[in-house]
């Protein structure tokens, strides 16, 4: 199979101006808060390519020429970097831009709103259109207060609460359930089937599912003044909450989704696919098979996923978890 790839600058296919001068295209996916990212190296041994502006919308593209491309995402220019020798430029962008007001700290409140009003107000504030799993967008508050948080530190830990994540990519504002492998709809995504023979490399490390029997979080109790706490269950050990929440309800929410995440990722797997799958993304599902007892089955999900791109060959690493 043939690898191919295109890329458009502000929605104008730049690929034949770059095609002569491609190194690389990196790209890196994961899950949670992280920005996805993109680095383009270019061959600039004459100093001639124009420099991209800061800010330029990156699409980009993976594929064979007999399966077509697939696009791995959106990226934001936000910086150059020049380096020699041989001479090279490499464009490095985030899938989202995350410069402006997704990083201000605010201090606000909110009454009787749900999860998924928070995300499209947000959202709608910072230019983005919110997408909020099915599971997560009733979730209701009475009173929830934002003191001195960025919109995004805000949102994670109202996420984590409820086993989430909140991620921003390709102008989305995203709230999805943490390793469950569901589309935002809550429909289940098609597994991917991996065989060890697809492999040049793996690594799997199997451990304990959790160190933890239970955990613990406090609530403020408006009416007595005091902080109560409130745990998943009277087994030891257990993990401990530092913040506190403003009623028993997400107190008792943020324990159970502490609890489930703390069960995930006991147990980790590397793989490295010699032929790229521009399919594949975090929070893929992953069906693994003929590796050994221990490492083969379905209850693998992608944490991060890397797509590398040369004129020599695309190829994908993958790290991922068991799905609690």
């Amino acid at each position: 199979m043939t690898p191919i790839y295109k890329v458009l600058a502000d929605g104008a296919d730049i690929t034949g101006r770059i095609n002569q001068r491609l190194i690389s295209i990196r790209t890196s996916d994961e899950a949670g808060l992280k920005s996805d990212t993109c680095s383009i190296e270019l061959d600039d041994r004459d100093g001639l390519i124009a420099l991209p502006r800061h800010g330029a919308k990156l699409s980009v593209y993976l594929g064979y020429t007999i399966r077509g491309l697939v696009l791995l995402g959106v990226y934001t220019v936000d910086e150059v970097e020049m380096f020699g020798f041989p001479q090279t430029i490499r464009i490095n962008a985030k899938a989202a831009d995350m410069r402006e007001d997704l990083k201000s700290q605010k201090t606000r409140s909110f009454d009787n709103v749900t999860l998924g009003d928070l995300v499209n107000t947000i959202a709608g504030e910072n230019g983005l259109t919110g997408k909020v799993a099915s599971e997560l967008a009733s979730v209701s508050f009475t009173h929830i207060d934002q003191s001195e948080e960025s919109d995004m530190h805000f949102l994670t830990r109202l996420a984590e609460q409820h086993n989430g994540v909140a991620k921003v990519t390709n102008d989305l504002l995203i709230l999805a359930q943490s390793g469950l492998s569901k589309s935002l709809s809550g429909q289940s995504l098609k597994y991917i089937a991996i065989n060890k023979s697809m492999c040049s490399s793996f690594r799997a490390t199997l451990a304990d599912r959790g160190k933890y029997a239970a955990a613990t979080a406090t609530w403020h109790n408006k009416a007595t003044g005091q902080k109560v706490a409130v745990s998943t269950s009277t087994e030891k050990p257990a993990y401990t909450l530092r913040h506190t929440y403003d009623t028993e309800q997400q107190a008792i929410d943020a324990a159970k989704a502490k609890l489930e995440k703390l069960s995930q990722g006991a147990s980790t797997v590397e793989l490295n696919l010699a032929v790229g799958n521009p399919n594949l993304f975090a929070e893929s599902p992953l069906l693994l098979m003929g590796f050994r007892a221990g490492i083969d089955g379905g209850d693998w999900t992608a944490k991060r996923v890397e797509h590398d791109f040369s004129p020599g060959g695309f190829t994908t690493r993958i790290e991922a978890e068991i799905k609690a």
